[in-house]
C-alpha cells in the first residue's frame, strides 16, 4: 500500500514539473542563433485614453532588440519570423502621487516625501509558430505593476515605463531558461 502512494506521489510530481516547463518556449527556442519576432497585432480592449498601440509596438520592438543574452530580431514579415506575437492589452491604470508600500516606519517617512508614479497594465499573449495551427504558448492576464516612487513620470512616459516592464517580463518567463520550480 505505501509503495503505491509513493509511486503515485511520484507520477503526480513529475506530471507537475513537465506542465510548468510547458509554459515557456526555451525548449523550442533555445538553440536558435537568434529568434526572430513579428508582432502581429496588438488590440486594445481596455477602453483606456492613455493606451496607444503605436507606442506599444516601439516599446516592444526596443526592448527584444535590446536583449542580450538571447539574440532577437524584430521582422516586419510575418514569413520571416520563427515566433508570431498577438498582444491583447486587457487594462492600464496610472496613478501619480500613488501611496507608496510600506515596510517599515524609515520607509514610511522616506517615501512621504518623494514623488511616487505607479503604472499596471495587464496583458493577454499569444505566440503562434509559422505553420502552426493555434497558439504554441499563452499567457492570459500577464500582470505587471511599475513603481518609480523616487521619479514623477506622467503621459507617455508612464505608459511607455509600464509597457516596457511588462514586455520585458513577457520575454523571460516565454523565451528564457526558468530556473525556478
Amino acid at each position: 500500500m505505501i509503495k503505491k502512494i509513493l509511486i503515485t506521489l511520484i507520477l503526480l510530481s513529475l506530471a507537475v514539473t513537465s506542465h510548468a516547463r510547458i509554459a515557456n518556449l526555451y525548449h523550442r527556442y533555445g538553440d536558435f542563433p537568434e529568434i526572430k519576432v513579428y508582432l502581429e497585432k496588438v488590440i486594445d480592449e481596455s477602453n483606456n485614453k492613455d493606451v496607444e498601440i503605436d507606442l506599444f509596438k516601439q516599446v516592444f520592438k526596443e526592448v527584444i532588440e535590446n536583449r542580450k543574452n538571447i539574440k532577437f530580431v524584430y521582422v516586419t514579415n510575418k514569413k520571416e519570423a520563427d515566433a508570431i506575437v498577438r498582444v491583447k492589452i486587457k487594462s492600464h491604470m496610472f496613478t501619480q502621487n500613488a501611496l507608496p508600500s510600506f515596510t517599515s516606519t524609515f520607509a514610511l517617512v522616506a517615501d512621504a516625501t518623494a514623488p511616487k508614479s505607479s503604472g499596471k497594465i495587464v496583458v493577454d499573449y499569444e505566440v503562434y509558430a509559422p505553420g502552426k495551427e493555434g497558439p504554441i504558448l499563452v499567457y492570459e492576464d500577464f500582470t505587471t505593476e511599475a513603481r518609480r516612487p523616487r521619479i514623477m513620470i506622467t503621459g507617455n512616459k508612464g505608459y511607455a515605463y509600464a509597457v516596457r516592464r511588462n514586455v520585458n517580463k513577457f520575454i523571460y518567463e516565454a523565451f528564457y531558461e526558468q530556473r525556478r520550480e
